[in-house]
């Protein structure tokens, strides 16, 4: 899964959408402030989401009523 606009977060909609191995490639900027980050997550057999890298990089943020806060 490809999220080609800034998040604050990691929407639970997109963690349950991945399938077992599935990657998910997002901009990140925790806590709404700071420099954005491309993280590559890979879903593991525990359930949880690993990081393979990161990268600083500038995305347009996500707006609505799921924007960014």
């Amino acid at each position: 899964m490809i999220v080609t606009a800034g998040a604050w977060d990691i929407s639970q909609a997109w963690w349950d959408q991945l399938t077992p191995s599935g990657r998910i490639v997002v901009p990140i900027r925790p806590h709404g402030k700071g420099l954005t980050r491309s993280l590559a997550l890979d879903l593991q057999p525990t359930g949880e989401l690993v990081a393979g890298y990161a990268r600083v990089r500038g995305f347009v943020p996500i707006v609505g009523e799921r924007g960014c806060p």
